[in-house]
């Protein structure tokens, strides 16, 4: 399996700055201040939210493909490396 990544929308927010949602992970749910924020704190929500569910046993979903307004998050490499072998392993 290739790199994992997930597509997130960054929308801004009625107070400022902005909030990010993934179609993918309805969990994921992030605010933050600039755009360059709000990805850093969507990339650590996606790291705590992928290990959170492969240590419960719980299938991560694949990701969908990318849409209008979206923009590609990959976790990080030791989480990468947990859902290569995840998905690469029979359930």
């Amino acid at each position: 399996m290739a790199d994992v990544a997930y597509a997130i929308h960054l929308e801004p927010a009625f107070t400022g700055g902005y909030f990010v949602t993934c179609r993918d992970l309805p969990e994921l749910l992030v605010a933050g201040d600039g755009t360059e924020d709000t990805v850093r704190r969507a990339s650590e929500a996606l790291d705590l939210l992928l290990t959170i569910l492969i240590d419960e046993d719980v299938a991560p979903p694949l990701p969908t493909p990318l849409r209008t307004a979206e923009v590609w998050i990959q976790p990080s490499e030791p989480v990468r490396r947990q859902l290569r072998y995840y998905f690469s392993s029979p359930r």
